[in-house]
């Protein structure tokens, strides 16, 4: 009995391991969020800040430049919105203490 308590004690141990690790894993996501919010303001400020500088209409450099500053846009809106679509349905579950 002694081997067989010792052996449901040490999985007892493991999967709360285990676990600790997946939630504090999910918690350093969502502590990583505002961070990734705040760089991409950061970048829509700079693409703003970009597109207000933009080289005259017509000329090669506003052909080469104008794709290039929508691009990164795009890239960056798209980024907002999987963001947003990946945490809009999220539900975390806890295991109560004890």
């Amino acid at each position: 009995m002694r081997v067989m308590a010792s052996s449901r004690d040490h999985i007892e141990k493991t999967l709360a391991d285990a676990y600790r690790k997946e939630i504090e894993q999910e918690e350093n996501i969502w502590c990583s969020l505002p961070f990734f919010a705040a760089a991409q303001a950061l970048e829509l400020g700079a693409i703003y800040q970009i597109a207000g500088h933009l080289p005259p209409v017509g000329t090669v450099a506003w052909w080469i430049s104008t794709p290039a500053v929508a691009t990164a846009g795009v890239a960056t809106l798209t980024g907002v919105l999987s963001i947003v679509a990946l945490v809009a349905g999220a539900t975390a579950y806890y295991i109560p203490p004890g």
